[in-house]
């Protein structure tokens, strides 16, 4: 409606009057809305923008609910994409805008937030972490990076660190629509523990430990397999908790074993025990064999020893003839030391 300021004269004198004419225009409905999505209840704020001068307006939200408000305000409570009509009407005519798919709602768990655990946390290089995903709203990509100049595009990944430091993690997820990303700063620290060191007729045994392990590096010069064995009950394998590895084509092999006699020894797990060591590397160059792992300080586990930081122990320390990449072929070298965890 359109008003109009007429001068009118009344017996020779002038007046002013405000007149309300009828428009010519038809109208031309269109709008905005702010936010277009979100979690639910999601609460959302028409505004429009009809071109006319409608006098009428008729909104219909998606979800059989509608409003004759010109500006109204509406609560979507349900999780789904919503399409929206708007109609308007003045004396000349209506007209329709309509937008589909325009609001989508989403639930807690559909809403897409990238979210994620690792374990663990802390400790002295080399340190294998598990990363967790915990993202919501069914993401189908993920790229990990870890701090350290390496990356991953799997939704769980292991990631061995090998330096000291302190790393920032991210993950960012996505799917067809959009993305949401996640940084957790100084989320892994790599503390930097110097390890002790006993070389004995050529196999050299270093150790470190943190509150709950022991991590050792054990090397000879050899290309078979390498051992170390904790508090032997005498002069060889018997009751010893036994970690035996070797390299074959780059790829480190470990296995925890249990000293079943004065020179037999097999796996925990064959015995009913469980296999803990863990963070396993490995290298074989120059023809010197380098195996790095980590062991629980006390595992629980019966075939396992447990270790006292503080404590001294006897160590056996072994190596295999070039070549014997197996846990079954007999030693070459041997030699038994004292260490204090």
């Amino acid at each position: 409606m359109k008003r109009y300021l007429v001068i009118a004269l009344v017996l020779g004198i002038p007046f002013l009057v405000l007149c309300s004419l009828s428009t010519d225009e038809q109208p031309v409905a269109d709008f905005t809305a702010e936010p277009l999505s979100g979690n639910a209840p999601l609460k959302v704020t028409f505004t429009d923008l009809s071109a006319g001068d409608p006098d009428s307006w008729k909104w219909y939200f998606g979800d059989g609910y509608h409003s004759g408000l010109q500006n109204p305000t509406y609560t979507y409570d349900t999780a789904g994409i919503y399409d929206v009509t708007l109609i308007v009407t003045n004396v000349q005519g209506t007209d329709t805008a309509y937008e589909e798919s325009y609001i989508r709602v989403v639930s807690d768990s559909q809403f897409l937030g990238a979210n994620f655990t690792a374990e663990p946390t802390s400790g002295p290089p080399p340190l294998e972490v598990q990363f967790t995903d915990h993202s919501t709203g069914n993401p189908t990509s993920y790229f990990w990076d870890f701090g350290d100049e390496k990356s991953s595009v799997e939704q769980n990944p292991v990631h061995t660190y090998e330096e000291a430091g302190s790393y920032n993690v991210t993950l960012v997820v996505s799917d067809e629509e959009c993305f949401d990303t996640l940084r957790k700063e100084s989320f892994i620290v790599i503390e930097d523990v110097e390890y002790r060191q006993i070389t004995e007729n050529g196999i050299t045994l270093k150790w470190k430990t943190d509150n709950d392990n022991l991590y050792v590096i054990i090397s000879a010069a050899t290309t078979g397999w390498v051992s170390v064995g904790f508090d032997p009950l005498g002069e060889n394998h018997k009751d010893a908790n036994i970690i035996i590895g070797y390299v074959k084509e780059g790829i480190p092999w470990v296995e925890d074993h249990f000293g079943t006699g004065q020179l037999e020894h097999a796996a925990d797990t064959s015995l009913g025990g469980t296999d803990d060591v863990f963070n396993v590397t490995g290298t074989e160059e120059a023809g010197i064999t380098q195996i790095s792992f980590g062991i629980p300080l006390d595992s629980g586990d019966d075939y396992d020893k447990k270790l006292i930081v503080g404590e001294s122990y006897k160590v056996i320390l072994a190596h295999g003839p070039d070549g014997s990449d197996d846990f079954v072929s007999r030693h070459l070298k041997t030699v038994i030391v004292s260490i204090t965890i």
